[in-house]
């Protein structure tokens, strides 16, 4: 039968996915005036409650000034 990547990733590397909140994270862009993408990364760093790592300086001080919102 066919594989799929889904099926192979879990497998290997035992990676949870989850659902995005999509509402959440289009507020977040427009909060901080990220793309879909960086807000995604800010929405999935507050969500498991960690750091989130980045060279980008716009995405660096959002996540700054979100993340320590919520502690």
């Amino acid at each position: 039968g066919r594989v799929h990547v889904r099926d192979v990733v879990r497998d290997d590397f035992d990676i949870e996915l989850l659902r995005i909140d999509v509402g959440a994270t289009f507020a977040l862009g427009q909060r901080y005036n990220l793309s879909a993408c960086d807000a995604s990364y800010l929405w999935l760093a507050a969500e498991l409650q960690c750091p989130l790592a980045t060279f980008d300086d716009k995405l660096a001080k959002a996540a700054q000034a979100h993340l320590s919102s919520l502690s």
